[in-house]
C-alpha cells in the first residue's frame, strides 16, 4: 500500500469514525426516498484531460441509494477522442440529528463504485470504495460529492440534485 492510498484509507476511516455515531440518527420520516436527476462537475486524477460536466440519475431510500453518473472528459494526454466515463454506484447513508418536520439536512456516507464503458487506460482498478457527504436544502434540491479511489487513482463529483 502506497504512503497516497494509507493516507486516503485513514482518512476513509476518520470518516466513517465520526459519521456513523448513534447519536448522529435522524427522525425515521425521509423525505428524499425516489428518483433524482443531478447535474455537477468531475475530476480524476493522473488521466491528464480537462474535467467538464457530470449528469447523474440516483435513487434514494431511507439510509441507501445508487445511481449512474455520466461523466465527460477530454482525451488523455491532451489527444484526439474522450475519456467520458460512467460510474455505476450503491452507498449507505446516515442523516445527521433533525426533527422529522424539518426538510432538510446533512448526511454522508461510504459506498462501493465501478467505472464502466469506457477506456480504463488511466485507472488502475475499474471499482472502488468512495466516501461521500451532502446537504439536503430543500425537499427538492440537495448538493452532494463523492470522492474515490481506485487503485493508486483518485475520483469525485459535485453535483446539485433534484428529487421527484
Amino acid at each position: 500500500m502506497t504512503r497516497k492510498n494509507l493516507f486516503l484509507f485513514l482518512i476513509t476511516a476518520a470518516f466513517a469514525i465520526i459519521l456513523f455515531p448513534s447519536t448522529a440518527k435522524a427522525e425515521r420520516v425521509y423525505y428524499h426516498d425516489g428518483v433524482a436527476v443531478g447535474m455537477g462537475y468531475n475530476i480524476a486524477s493522473e488521466n491528464y484531460t480537462v474535467e467538464d460536466f457530470a449528469f447523474s440519475l440516483k435513487y434514494r431510500m431511507n439510509h441507501w441509494q445508487g445511481g449512474l453518473d455520466y461523466c465527460t472528459s477530454g482525451p488523455v494526454g491532451g489527444g484526439n477522442g474522450n475519456t467520458n466515463l460512467q460510474f455505476l454506484w450503491v452507498s449507505y447513508i446516515e442523516e445527521f440529528s433533525r426533527p422529522d418536520t424539518q426538510k432538510y439536512g446533512l448526511y454522508g456516507g461510504v459506498g462501493v463504485g465501478a467505472m464502466v464503458g469506457m477506456d480504463y487506460g488511466f485507472l488502475e482498478r475499474r471499482y472502488g470504495p468512495f466516501a461521500l457527504a451532502g446537504w439536503d436544502i430543500t425537499s427538492y434540491v440537495g448538493m452532494e460529492g463523492k470522492i474515490g479511489l481506485f487503485g493508486r487513482n483518485d475520483w469525485g463529483t459535485g453535483m446539485v440534485y433534484w428529487y421527484f
